[in-house]
């Protein structure tokens, strides 16, 4: 009879398997999402957003000529208090955010405009080298984007 590897006993085995479900059972949350996040300036690489009303559909990717909007100066910054701060078209803004579940995929952003606005951030991806997630916005000014930043 062949077999593949070639273990002498059952307590090597035994190690290999143990060794194997520790190495694929590690969670997500072994990653500190917070420290990836925070102290760092994000700025778009890609944005893809429907307007609710207008049913408009824009699309932004750096350096891509067929964008039609302009996000080339939309930066977010996360402090480690919760606070931070959103810039776009040289002006900035202040921010509150928190994290809306356990496995931190969710959150809520607080723009402080004159009148603040609540973004919802879900199924959110953050490393050392990129943030992807799903944005969207409630009532009658909402919409629903796919947005990827980068470390600027």
């Amino acid at each position: 009879m062949k077999t593949l590897l070639l273990i002498k006993d059952k307590a090597t085995l035994l190690l290999l398997v143990l060794i194997g479900v520790g190495i694929f059972s590690c969670k997500k949350d072994s990653i500190d999402v917070e420290k990836l996040l925070t102290g760092r300036m994000w700025k778009v690489e890609e944005m893809k957003l429907q307007a609710k009303n207008s049913g408009t559909f824009y699309y932004y990717k750096a350096g891509d000529a067929s964008s039609n909007t302009n996000r080339s100066s939309d930066f977010l910054k996360f402090n480690a208090d919760n606070t931070g701060t959103y810039s776009y078209e040289g002006k900035e803004y202040a921010t509150t955010w928190n994290f809306t579940n356990d496995e931190k995929t969710k959150m809520t952003l607080v723009v402080h405009y004159a009148t603040p606005e609540t973004l919802y951030l879900e199924n959110m991806d953050i490393t050392f080298s990129y943030f992807t997630y799903a944005q969207y916005k409630l009532g009658n000014d909402g919409y629903l984007a796919s947005i990827r930043r980068i470390p600027d």
